[in-house]
């Protein structure tokens, strides 16, 4: 079932444009080529021998056939895909304050394609609700970074039930292996069935998890009363007495994250918690300090 609703996002394209550019520069760049690396590492050329070098880097050969000692020089072979799939299902299109979570995770997909983008990494799209909703394969270079703008902000795209599996049976099947994943959900109505296809993309993949929630989906307000609420997939209503159910509704939020975290880690999957209520900067640039001191 499509989610009927009203926006034009046709000027978020530019606004997008110059909010991402502005984010990628400093130590978002750097922190992401340190704690994403390539596959391997490739021969560069030949220089000098100094006394810092360790002696076993020494090219023999090459230093007889010049006479002098030589060392090789590598480089890291990057060349790395980072394919985003990302949930546009109706629970996707919700917010209590200015900003939804689609809105919210297009502006993430952006920023980060354009941070690995300026690094010659290749970004690829595959937006998912009910069905797959739209892929665009990996690519490099500027025209790549505007057709994911272009998709980011078409509402055509937006809106079903949420298929989680389904989307990651596809993605298994569709994505190079040895790429990385960054899966963008709120993760609300996946139902149970998403973890064998999830342990299957953690072993192809390197993976990582954006969960993207807005204050609402993990605590209810205080002192409102009775209220409608409305099932994003079914758009079944409800009459509820906020206050009734505030403890119960927390409650079972922690229960669902809790379980959600604990199958992450026992697949190896990464994850990092984002409140649309906030900049997301922060969170990523902690993920990546946390992850680069794991590394050491």
């Amino acid at each position: 079932m499509q989610l009927k609703f009203q926006a034009d996002l046709t000027p978020k394209i530019k606004r997008l444009d110059i909010s991402t550019k502005n984010l990628a520069v400093g130590s978002f760049i750097g922190d992401y080529k340190s704690v994403f690396k390539g596959h391997g590492i490739e021969f560069e050329g030949y220089r000098a021998y100094t006394l810092a070098d360790d002696a076993s880097l020494i090219d023999w050969k090459a230093s007889m056939r010049s006479n002098n000692l030589l060392v090789r020089e590598y480089v890291e072979e990057r060349n790395l895909e980072i394919v985003f799939l990302l949930d546009v299902s109706n629970s996707m299109i919700f917010g209590s304050h200015q900003t939804l979570k689609f809105e919210y995770a297009a502006e993430l997909v952006s920023s980060i394609t354009n941070v690995l983008l300026q690094m010659g990494d290749g970004a690829g799209l595959v937006m998912f609700s009910d069905g797959i909703k739209n892929n665009l394969y990996a690519n490099i270079g500027l025209k790549q970074y505007y057709l994911m703008l272009k998709n980011l902000v078409n509402l055509q795209y937006y809106g079903g039930a949420c298929d989680l599996p389904q989307a990651l049976y596809y993605a298994n099947s569709n994505i190079k292996p040895r790429s990385i994943l960054f899966i963008i959900s709120d993760f609300i109505g996946v139902g149970n069935q998403w973890t064998v296809p999830m342990k299957i993309a953690s072993k192809k993949f390197e993976t990582v998890c954006f969960i993207v929630r807005d204050p609402r989906d993990n605590e209810l307000p205080a002192d409102v009363g009775e209220v409608v609420v409305e099932d994003p997939f079914s758009e079944n209503q409800l009459l509820v007495d906020v206050d009734t159910v505030k403890v119960a509704y927390k409650k079972q939020v922690e229960e669902d994250l809790k379980n959600l975290k604990k199958n992450f880690m026992k697949f190896g999957v990464e994850f990092i918690e984002l409140d649309t209520s906030k900049p997301y900067v922060a969170p990523i640039l902690r993920f990546f300090d946390m992850r680069r001191r794991r590394w050491r």
